[in-house]
């Protein structure tokens, strides 16, 4: 059995990280979502990958 991994997403044979942006964001950052490549298709390398890129992404938000 197969878990979804958050922010995980397949593209072709690399794998991407990808986020949507809420609501009232998008008007000021001018995008729905955030992807970028994590230019590997070793979904072992990726998934490291994603969350380091979750924690850069939310770091300028937290306490």
């Amino acid at each position: 059995m197969s878990r979804k991994i958050p922010y995980l997403q397949g593209r072709g044979d690399t794998f991407s990280f990808r986020i949507a942006i809420p609501d009232e964001l998008q008007e000021v950052i001018g995008k729905r979502e955030f992807t970028k490549t994590l230019e590997t298709g070793d979904k072992s390398v990726a998934i490291p990958g994603i969350f380091m890129l979750a924690v850069e992404l939310w770091q300028p938000f937290g306490s």
